[in-house]
This record gives C-alpha cells, structure tokens and sequence, in this order.
C-alpha cells in the first residue's frame, strides 16, 4: 500500500514561498513597476511592485531648488530608462517581501531562471542590485545624493 500524501511543512522564510512568475506591463519609474503575477491555477493579477531595498530619483520632485528639481528629473529619467533596458517587456520572476507604506508590494525582480539575457549572465542577480551598483539608485533610507543632502547635514562629513 502506498504512503500516504503528507503536506511539506512552510516557514514563513522559506525560499520556496514568495516567488512569483510575472509579466511586465510598463515600467513606472526608476523603482516601480506594474506587473501581471501569475498565481497559478489560471489565477492573474495586476500589481503595482516596488523594488524592495532600493530609493531611485523621483520624476516629479517635491522638494529643493528649482534647479535642483530639474537634476532629479534627468536622473529619474535615467534610472527609468536602465530599469526599461534590464527588465524588458517580457517575463520576470519576483520574490516579495511584504506592502510598503503606499500599498505596493516590495520584491525583488529576477530574470526567469534559464532565461538570463547575455547583458545579465555576469551581472549580480537581481535588478534591485543592478541599480544599486550602476549608481541609479540609493539603498532605501539613506541620504539621497541627488537632493544634496549632505549639504543638510543628513550625511557623515
């Protein structure tokens, strides 16, 4: 006689949960996209994600000089622009973490295992981690250089 199906035991840390495969509909901005996550069982939904860990220019600055603002402008451009280039139109993988203080998911955008373009093969694995080492972005909750906040006392002299 056959052994019976036992469910495999989850913790919430474990690396099996929390990936999802997903469509890239339009890239937002320099560290948010929206997404259609495959759920499985035929089972989609849009989603608006954040890239977890990561602060990219805003495209409609709020704050500092006149000049100042038309900066961050151009460096969110860009940033929008290289987050276009790594993850394309196409499929992705995410891993998320958890909804940030606006409602959007936080995760971690992967290429599709077996899929990687040529540009990423020697690249780090993550696009959160690209933007991070190519000077697009800032680790989330430091100071912004792009703001000049360092002239505001916010960074280590």
């Amino acid at each position: 006689m056959p052994e019976p199906f036992k469910m495999p035991k989850f913790t919430l840390q474990d690396p099996r949960l929390w990936h999802y495969r997903c469509l890239v509909l339009r890239v937002v901005d320099g560290d948010t996209v929206m997404l259609l996550q495959d759920k499985g069982n035929y089972h989609y939904s849009v989603l608006k994600v954040r890239l977890a860990g990561i602060d990219a220019p805003e495209k409609r600055p709020r704050v500092g000089s006149p000049a100042q603002r038309t900066h961050e402008k151009k460096l969110a451009e860009a940033a929008h622009r290289r987050l276009e280039e790594i993850i394309g139109v196409g499929e992705i993988m995410i891993r998320t973490q958890k909804t940030g203080k606006f409602g959007r998911w936080l995760a971690v955008l992967e290429a599709p295992s077996g899929d990687l373009p040529v540009e990423i093969l020697n690249q780090p694995e993550s696009a959160n981690q690209m933007l991070l080492e190519e000077g697009h972005a800032v680790v989330y909750g430091k100071p912004r250089p792009w703001r000049n906040e360092k002239a505001r006392g916010l960074l280590p002299h």
